[in-house]
């Protein structure tokens, strides 16, 4: 299988050096960019799993770490630098920098937000597939949606959530312990809390806010839930069944969408669907990318 890789390089996007990979640069047909969840990840953990997507399909495929986020990190931003605007310019001038005319966008959670913000407030022409992975078009059904999640927990970790959310304490080990408990249950069933696990990146505090639970963030106000119906692009929804990004929040947003559109559960699996089964999950997206001609 010939391997058209752009090694892992840097490009200096609107000021700030960005970390990307692409996969398949001369491929024939409509460019895939992948865009990782946060605020503040990184597509590394993303790209052994999606990446040969671009060798199947023959068409190129751009990882790239968002600003503040994996190896795009930057220094001495003031907190209102981390907004919705800021990680929507920079996609629009990526674009702009490889000349692609025509892209598919892949959205995991915050990315997926993204993905619905340039759809919606931008409407770009090259725009011509969404591909929304557990993610949410509603901070506040999130929060909602997070908070009956944690009243399924056990008493004491209910209790130690809640309270460093009452406190507004979220570096305690009582509540990084609990909130561990919460991770496992519905994002990655082998994570477990250890001193050692790194602290929320500036970009997830300032855009969303310290706990996953309350959006205090510059996202707080984040709300697409009405107008769904402007994204006229083909789109395909995908989630764990025991996802954060619940079966509410998708239902919700693929019976408010008019455009061509398809959804999907992963049974039994949580909100790293791509990881916990690539296999499968692959698999619905190349289908629908074929289905709808992309």
């Amino acid at each position: 299988m010939k391997q058209n890789v752009i090694p892992g390089s840097y490009v200096n996007i609107n000021g700030n050096d960005l970390f990307y990979n692409l996969y398949n640069a001369e491929g024939k047909n409509t460019p895939i960019i992948i865009l990782n969840g946060g605020p503040g990840g990184s597509f590394n953990s993303y790209y052994e799993s999606i990446r040969d997507l671009a060798y199947y399909a023959d068409r190129p495929i751009l990882f790239y770490d968002q600003v503040g986020g994996g190896r795009s990190k930057v220094e001495g931003k003031d907190p209102s630098f981390y907004k919705m605007e800021t990680w929507m310019d920079e996609l629009e001038a990526i674009i702009e920098h490889f000349h692609f005319q025509e892209v598919i966008l892949l959205g995991h959670s915050f990315g997926g937000m993204l993905a619905i913000s340039v759809a919606i407030e931008r409407k770009p022409k090259w725009l011509k597939g969404l591909i929304l992975s557990s993610t949410l078009c509603s901070s506040k059904m999130w929060e909602e949606d997070t908070m009956k999640i944690l009243s399924s927990l056990p008493k004491k970790t209910r209790e130690a959530l809640l309270k460093g959310i009452e406190k507004g304490d979220y570096e305690g080990e009582e509540y990084r312990r609990a909130e561990a408990a919460y991770y496992r249950k519905c994002v990655n069933p082998r994570f477990r809390f250890s001193k050692k696990n790194p602290p929320k990146p500036e970009a997830y505090i300032y855009a969303w806010g310290p706990s996953e639970f309350a959006p205090q963030g510059t996202l707080k106000d984040y709300d697409y839930s009405s107008r769904l119906d402007e994204i006229a692009v083909p789109t395909l929804i995908l989630y764990g069944e025991e996802d954060e990004s619940t079966p509410r929040a998708n239902f919700y947003m693929y019976e408010h969408m008019t455009c061509t559109r398809k959804m999907v559960e992963f049974t039994g699996l949580h909100h790293g669907s791509y990881k916990e089964n690539p296999s499968s999950y692959m698999w619905e997206v190349s289908t629908f990318l074929e289905e709808c001609h992309l």
